[in-house]
């Protein structure tokens, strides 16, 4: 997990975010930082550096203005960044819940 962890007790509103190195960087009022790689998110990994710069923060989370993605800081702290679930699905490497597993 890459998502700095100090003093999350309580209230997380945002102080401020930026798009940098392929990376989201989410720094909070109460001085935690939470860093992730946007690849970890099937649809933040589409976007442009541009789209990735357009979002809107709230005293819950960070929205994607143009990527139709909204992540809560709660899960972004627990390492959760959204899409990547799916991302391995889609993939194979591991099963869709509630989908029989083909037996060759």
């Amino acid at each position: 997990m890459d998502a700095a962890r100090a003093g999350t007790r309580g209230s997380a509103c945002s102080r401020s975010a930026v798009f940098r190195d392929g990376h989201s960087i989410i720094f909070l009022e109460n001085g935690t930082e939470i860093r992730f790689p946007v690849i970890e998110n099937a649809r933040l990994a589409r976007g442009t550096a541009k789209q990735l710069s357009r979002f809107e923060l709230s005293p819950f989370g960070i929205q994607s203005l143009d990527l139709d993605e909204d992540l809560s800081f709660r899960g972004l702290l627990a390492g959760d960044y959204g899409q990547h679930q799916k991302i391995e699905q889609m993939s194979g490497t591991e099963p869709l819940p509630g989908v029989p597993i083909a037996e060759s």
